[in-house]
């Protein structure tokens, strides 16, 4: 992880929080994910605005093109100042390590993640390059060498200003028929449809709400977050 800029040791006074590994389905390695509710309790947080499937949905024209850019650890373009770097660490034994870099779980993490992308967005808009952005991008053009173009011009911008891709997780090559956050984009027939994988998930979570007698809050409100996303 150090080798990663991720995290650097520190020495001083610091706020402590705790690290834990989360699995990921697509994954090997463990996404280091930091509780930081307790320092979250001190930062106040303002309303923002993401992005949403609703609006992703309106935007696309079509019979557009599309291709996707995932995005790798997106939060970690995102680097941390160093006099605000003690306030995000954690402790390995007896090392104490300070994120110089945006973690997850931080409040204000997707507002600030977000500005960011809405600029770029902004300045891809000025050369006429349409994309959309959430956890991963989505690039759209009127035909398959204008999507094409877009996705190889996208990719080059957005690695000058230091961002890097994820390309074995991208669709680079346009198509009409995307994949991407989980649904399938059929700008053809102007259609979006959960993945199978999705569907799935949200089936086993519709069945045990209905038989299991041990149904947790946590659990609802996972359940109700799928039906929201399937909506």
């Amino acid at each position: 992880m150090l080798l990663q800029w991720v995290l650097e040791e520190y020495f001083g006074h610091v706020f402590l929080s705790r690290p834990f590994l989360v699995p990921r389905r697509d994954r090997q390695d463990p996404c280091l994910v930091v509780d930081l509710s307790a320092l979250n309790s001190h930062i106040e947080c303002h309303h923002f605005r993401m992005v949403t499937l609703k609006q992703v949905r309106e935007t696309l024209l079509p019979h557009s093109w599309l291709t996707s850019l995932d995005l790798a650890n997106a939060y970690w373009h995102v680097p941390i100042g160093p006099r605000f770097r003690s306030y995000l660490a954690v402790q390995n034994c007896s090392r104490v390590l300070c994120f110089t870099v945006l973690p997850f779980g931080l409040n204000i993490g997707s507002r600030v993640f977000t500005k960011i992308m809405k600029t770029l967005a902004s300045m891809l808009a000025d050369v006429n390059i349409r994309i959309m952005y959430l956890d991963d991008w989505l690039v759209q053009g009127s035909s398959r060498e204008e999507a094409q173009a877009a996705t190889t011009r996208t990719v080059s911008i957005s690695e000058f200003l230091g961002f890097h891709f994820n390309f074995p997780k991208s669709r680079l090559e346009p198509t009409q028929d995307l994949q991407w956050l989980g649904m399938w984009w059929d700008t053809q027939i102007s259609t979006i449809r959960l993945s199978e994988d999705n569907r799935r998930r949200v089936l086993q979570r519709v069945r045990r709400a209905s038989w299991s007698t041990t149904f947790t809050h946590c659990m609802w409100t996972r359940l109700m977050g799928s039906l929201t996303f399937a909506a």
